[in-house]
């Protein structure tokens, strides 16, 4: 019996960390700009970035961001959002480079 419930147990982890998984493999191209935008932003608004270098230091604190969320996918929290929890760990991220 015990057995059992541990199963049932990993199956229901396993179900939402699937499904967040799939949610960051899934972002188009244009979500993917929209936030390299955004990150590019705050990196130029903490001071981590110039103008010039933005856009490529966002890139890498996005693919950074991604590789964190798919490390982390079963502490996600399915009642938020995929990208503004990606946007938080952008953040974190940022904060860490400064």
């Amino acid at each position: 019996m015990q057995d059992d419930r541990a199963a049932a147990s990993t199956r229901d982890t396993a179900k939402p960390v699937t499904s967040v998984r799939n949610q960051l493999l899934a972002f188009d191209e244009g979500r993917l700009r929209s936030l390299s935008g955004i990150i590019c932003s705050y990196g130029q608004n903490m001071g981590l970035a110039s103008a010039d270098k933005g856009s490529s230091i966002a890139q890498d604190i996005l693919q950074e961001a991604f590789v964190e969320a798919l490390a982390h996918a079963d502490h996600f929290d399915p009642e938020r959002q995929v990208t503004a929890w990606l946007l938080g760990i952008a953040l974190n991220i940022i904060r860490h480079k400064k």
